[in-house]
């Protein structure tokens, strides 16, 4: 049967160092891969790539934190692929793309929604042609007042923002290769 890799991609929110647990938005994202893993091991072999390493210096790398809730969650630990060396979405990119030269035909890329542009081109800028699985939906309410919760995401978006122009940035210096 054909093989896919679902990637639940790690960043914005890290485990902490005395819970070593995913933050927020991560736990988005691992609950969204293992429903698709279950979905497509109903039809196919698959397996889930999760990439991370420990950015904080916790103990623990990102992926093996993220294996471990997948595994509570019933994926099975054979099926898990761990990538723990990188420490920002342009590494994470750069790892997958080596460990998928190996296997994979069809890779699905879990991220959150706010996050999945510059993931995604950061990925074909490695040559991975990944189908986009939103982890989240954001829903910004316009008020009178500022709230927390815009401000949050004003701020993910800058910093989303400021990733593409780097990109972009580095592409013309040619200094992405």
């Amino acid at each position: 049967p054909p093989r896919s890799t679902l990637f639940p991609y790690t960043t914005l929110f890290r485990s902490s160092a005395d819970t070593r647990e995913p933050g927020l938005i991560a736990q988005g994202r691992i609950a969204r891969a293992a429903v698709l893993y279950r979905a497509c091991a109903q039809s196919a072999q698959c397996s889930v790539l999760i990439s991370g390493g420990d950015v904080d210096q916790t103990g623990a790398s990102e992926a093996a934190v993220y294996a471990a809730v997948l595994r509570q969650l019933d994926v099975p630990a054979a099926d898990l692929v761990l990538e723990e060396q990188s420490r920002s979405t342009w590494e994470n990119a750069r790892n997958v793309a080596a460990l998928l030269q190996r296997s994979s035909s069809n890779v699905v890329l879990v991220t959150s929604a706010g996050h999945m542009r510059r993931a995604s081109l950061y990925f074909r800028h490695f040559g991975i042609d990944a189908t986009p699985v939103a982890s989240d939906v954001v829903d910004v309410r316009l008020t009178l007042f500022p709230n927390s919760a815009n401000l949050l995401y004003a701020d993910l978006a800058l910093h989303e923002y400021i990733g593409l122009a780097r990109y972009h940035v580095y592409s013309a210096l040619g200094w992405n290769n």
